[in-house]
């Protein structure tokens, strides 16, 4: 599972995404610096590589962050 969050989402703290990402088994959360609550949208450059990464089971891209 994948959890993909932004830094700076005024709706959704960064904490819910850390604990979903806690309470879902193997859950790896991906922090996206600057994106918003539209992380997929308003940082589609940084998350593409990511959800791409993720699938093909490769190391994660330069643009995520562990997050937890």
């Amino acid at each position: 599972m994948l959890v993909i969050a932004g830094d700076d989402d005024p709706i959704t703290p960064l904490v819910n995404h850390r604990v979903i990402a806690m309470l879902m088994p193997r859950a790896t959360l991906r922090v996206m610096k600057g994106g918003g609550h539209l992380v997929l949208l308003d940082s589609a450059e940084q998350v593409g590589p990511v959800i791409t990464s993720f699938l093909r089971g490769d190391a994660a891209p330069d643009a995520a962050v562990r997050g937890m």
